[in-house]
């Protein structure tokens, strides 16, 4: 078997793995794109917590920014 026969049989064999492969996990992408979805929809909903929680500690700082400059203008 020469070099270019035995890169053509290899390349064979591992497409042959990689359909195997595909093959096996097809009836798992359901549950892949599930797992993925929720994570997405985790990882949203945190960022919207974290968000409001910013929010929340920007608008209880505001004011007492405010008395406190005014406290300094004086």
């Amino acid at each position: 078997m020469d070099a270019t026969h035995a890169e053509s049989h290899n390349t064979r064999i591992v497409l042959a793995l990689a359909a195997a492969a595909s093959l096996a996990l097809a009836p798992q992408a359901p549950l892949i794109a599930q797992a993925v979805t929720e994570t997405a929809a985790e990882a949203v909903s945190t960022a919207s917590s974290v968000l409001d929680n910013a929010l929340a500690i920007r608008a209880g700082a505001e004011p007492e920014a405010k008395i406190l400059a005014g406290r300094h203008n004086r």
